[in-house]
């Protein structure tokens, strides 16, 4: 009887444990085609980008600022003295209150701050950026890597456009499929490598493939959700 009442217990302490942990974490996501507006507890205004990810841990606002981004997000972030902090597969993000953008994929990373100042770290440096910066880096970034932005109304996607600055046609169809979810299919896979300068209007997918013809000059045929590069 002393060991059945144990078991119980250790299986009733299980199930707490488990559901305790189910609320210790919030996770937002995004769909493709899908936005997301969050207000978090410190007054911090996240939109979220198609196909992207949210997550924090429980006590947010009071023993930590920390989020952890999968994906696109723009941040306003309300001044604390609590420093917030977005953790990406690339980078280590940390701000007082400012306003930035952030891109993490698993190929590519970027950065751009609109208003106050981002210090961000990785294994190989530490970057203070400024208004009117931006890192853009396919894996580790340093020093060298600082720019400016090189347009206005940055980030464009809150505006539904693709700025493109000798981007890869790859890397721009990526962010057309979480947009307007559909596939594409390179006919010759050096296409996929093909540099686009320009401006693309994603607010209608017939307008951004006629965009694509014209800068790739390539066609572009859509059937039901696939998209074939010929």
């Amino acid at each position: 009887i002393y060991l059945h009442a144990i078991g119980v217990i250790l299986i009733a302490f299980s199930i707490i444990s488990l559901f305790s942990n189910i609320y210790l974490t919030n996770t937002i996501r995004t769909k493709a085609t899908e936005r997301k507006i969050l207000d978090l507890a410190d007054g911090t205004v996240i939109t979220l980008h198609s196909g992207s990810e949210i997550i924090y841990n429980k006590g947010f606002n009071e023993t930590h600022r920390k989020i952890y981004l999968t994906g696109e997000a723009y941040f306003k972030v309300q001044k604390r003295d609590l420093p917030f902090i977005v953790q990406t597969e690339h980078a280590q993000i940390t701000v007082l209150g400012t306003i930035f953008n952030v891109r993490s994929r698993s190929n590519s990373f970027e950065i751009g701050v609109t208003e106050g100042t981002v210090n961000i770290s990785n294994h190989i440096c530490t970057i203070s950026l400024s208004q009117g910066q931006l890192v853009q880096s396919a894996a580790d970034f340093n020093k060298t890597d600082i720019q400016n932005i090189y347009y206005n109304n940055y980030p464009g996607w809150l505006d539904y456009k693709i700025y493109c600055n000798k981007t890869e046609l790859l890397e721009v169809c990526s962010e057309i499929e979480r947009i307007f979810d559909v596939r594409f299919i390179f006919s010759q896979p050096d296409f996929e490598n093909i540099p686009l300068t320009g401006i693309i209007n994603s607010s209608n997918l017939m307008d951004v493939l006629k965009t694509l013809s014209i800068l790739t000059n390539h066609d572009f045929k859509l059937m039901g959700d696939t998209v074939t590069i010929i």
